[in-house]
């Protein structure tokens, strides 16, 4: 090819892109310019458009063949259930997972559900039926015909309506059974469908695909739904609890200590006052042998399945209210306000449906219940006898226990796994001065499972003089492991708030799986001390389960010793260790004998002395100028006199 031949090609490749009429007049420009023929250009550079036209033609037929082939190994690989999608454009987005779904099951011979794991919920789940899987029905194959006779397929999915009528008959469908939890979270409502049984009731995070479903006759029989709710199909689940082994435990309080500049003495004084910290910045400090009791209750673990459950009597003024605050401060779980709730609200109750399954079953890793005997109190107010509310409050039992169980009703059914730890606070019923005297209200199998604590007036004349202490807005950190430098967070002590949350919450998690190295001696030693103090009917009550409460409150007071005061790795039970609960029992023990009521004379008037009135003084007038003159004048007349 000559160099003009090619400098006439190069001219014309220039006009490929140019419209027709501009593209004439420059060929023109270039026939003129290289002698050549316009026509012979003009056919010259069609046959370059058309070249490229193909060219063009090709690729997009070669791409959309590879797409294609791409999507039918995609189907290929699927199979006739649900087929979890990792694509990052349909995470999140049912309505776009849904269109791709439709669109390879017009190129499948097979039905197949795709989801996508994008979202996310946490809640405490609640199961609908622990003896069998529920089969709800994800994809129809509906067929009808049109007027000429040709058939017309339509996929129907989870959240479509379906009128066989109108869509035609049902040629097959895809269902799968799933584990159907109740799960809430932040306020709403979800039925969380689960190919795996989840192994407890505790709070979980649960990964998958969130579908609005309308309401439908099926699901409103078999979910007890109404209306429109929330499926949300779980690929899968995680319990929020995660617990360390033993052996980390101290190696992870040194770490905590290290980063943020603790030495053992302010690291001891502020795992000490944490569950007495108040939201407002004040520590409401008890007596130091019952702070170590509420410590030993929360690190203590579970013996023959089940934790200790705290009840606290006290008169009014004790501050009970502040205690359970300074736990929802950590926890975050909430308070029951019993004295304006019922008995139902704390057990399971069949009046709706799903049947809600009341307050101690909802708690996660503790039940904060403030009142209990106002509830009692209220509840034979009402019209029922106290036969009837003592037995509506032996369903505790069970449920202290730590049993899992079925209950049910007419309205239908609940399985029950309760995980939390109970601490109640109270002032006594109206009709009890003593603890014993409760046992009329609360059965005895109650009570037993239970650590009944009096305050002492001795106790409540500390709380009435303690002078609350301020926590401590900052904390000194270290700069880093280099300098060994301290810096100052006073102007925002938020941060370490948070972290010193999530070190206690996972300190209190891990110990809930595991018990101290408790010696026997000290346990039958301390057991013996009870039933020695003990009179009738408590010694009888705390004969049938003591030896488990003293077990697990060795376990706390241990726990305690080595976490937050010598960093022992041992756990095992020391002398210290039984001192301090023997003056805990020998404490709970003289509660048993306090009058909890409160005496008449704090409420007579006639008991405190009255100041004697004051005679009136009578008013001195204002007197003038000329007035004060004439009263002068009298006065020294009246002395000269």
């Amino acid at each position: 090819m000559s160099e003009e031949l090619s400098d006439v090609q190069d001219e014309l490749k220039k006009l490929i892109d140019l419209p027709r009429e501009d593209q004439d007049i420059t060929i023109d420009d270039i026939a003129e310019k290289y002698n050549k023929n316009p026509k012979r250009l003009r056919e010259e550079l069609d046959i370059q458009i058309k070249g490229i036209r193909e060219s063009e033609e090709n690729r997009e037929t070669a791409k959309q063949l590879l797409l294609e082939q791409a999507s039918e190994e995609e189907i290929a690989s699927y199979k006739p259930t649900i087929n979890w999608a990792s694509d990052e454009y349909y995470k999140g987005s049912w309505k776009r997972m849904k269109n791709k779904n439709k669109a390879q099951l017009n190129k499948a011979d097979f039905l197949f559900q795709l989801f996508t794991a994008g979202e996310e919920i946490i809640g405490k789940p609640q199961i609908l039926d622990n003896d069998a899987m529920t089969s709800i029905t994800l994809i129809s194959e509906a067929v009808k015909k049109d007027k000429e006779g040709n058939e017309i397929i339509a996929y129907k999915f989870i959240d479509d309506t379906y009128n066989k009528r109108d869509d035609g008959y049902e040629k097959s469908v895809l269902e799968e059974s799933f584990w159907i939890y109740n799960v809430t979270c932040e306020g709403t409502r979800y039925i969380v469908l689960a190919k795996k049984k989840l192994e407890n009731h505790e709070v979980h995070r649960f990964n998958g695909m969130n579908i609005r479903v309308p309401h439908k006759k099926e699901f409103e029989k078999n979910l007890a739904c109404r209306g429109s709710s929330n499926f949300f199909f779980c690929k899968n689940a995680e319990s929020t609890i995660i617990a360390k082994p033993k052996e980390e435990l101290i190696p992870y309080a040194q770490a905590f200590m290290k980063r943020w500049g603790l030495d053992a003495i302010k690291y001891h004084e502020m795992m000490r006052d944490y569950i007495f910290t108040h939201e407002n910045g004040f520590i409401y400090n008890q007596p130091e042998d019952y702070m170590m009791l509420r410590h030993a209750q929360l690190l203590s673990g579970k013996d023959e399945g089940y934790p200790m459950h705290l009840f606290v009597w006290s008169s009014f003024g004790g501050g009970k209210t502040q205690e359970l605050e300074c736990l929802d401060n950590i926890f975050h779980e909430g308070i029951l306000e019993a004295a304006n709730s019922t008995p139902k609200s704390l057990i399971p109750s069949f009046n709706s449906n799903p049947p809600d399954p009341g307050f101690l079953l909802k708690s996660n890793r503790v039940a904060l219940i403030d009142e209990l005997m106002k509830m009692i109190d209220n509840a034979v107010n009402n019209s029922r006898g106290m036969a009837d509310v003592k037995n509506q409050l032996s369903n505790l039992n069970f449920i202290f226990e730590h049993r899992k169980r079925n209950a049910n009703s007419g309205n239908g059914g609940i399985y029950c796994i309760p995980t939390m730890k109970t601490v109640m606070m109270m002032n006594p019923s109206m009709k009890s001065k003593y603890i014993h005297q409760e046992l009329d209200v609360l059965d005895p199998s109650t009570m037993s499972r239970i650590v009944p604590f009096v305050k002492s007036e001795k106790h409540l004349e500390f709380i009435n003089s303690n002078v609350l202490k301020k926590c401590a807005k900052g904390v000194g950190l270290y700069d880093g492991e280099s300098t060994g430098k301290t810096k100052s967070i006073t102007s925002n002590p938020y941060p370490f708030a948070h972290f010193l949350n999530e070190f206690y919450v996972t300190i209190y998690d891990s110990c809930q799986h595991f018990l101290s190295n408790a010696k026997q001696t000290f346990l039958d030693s301390l057991n013996n001390l009870v039933l020695t103090l003990a009179k009738n009917p408590m010694k009888t009550v705390w004969k049938r389960r003591g030896k488990h409460h003293i077990k697990l409150l060795l376990d706390g007071v241990t726990k305690y010793r080595c976490l937050f005061k010598e960093l022992d790795p041992t756990f095992e039970s020391t002398q210290e260790d039984y001192d301090i609960c023997e003056r805990i029992l020998v404490e709970m023990v003289n509660g048993w004998s306090v009058d909890m009521t409160i005496h008449n004379d704090e409420f007579d008037y006639n008991s405190t002395p009255t100041p004697a009135p004051q005679p009136l003084s009578t008013p001195t007038p204002l007197l003038t100028k000329e007035k004060k003159e004439k009263q002068q004048s009298f006065n020294e007349v009246v002395e000269k006199q």
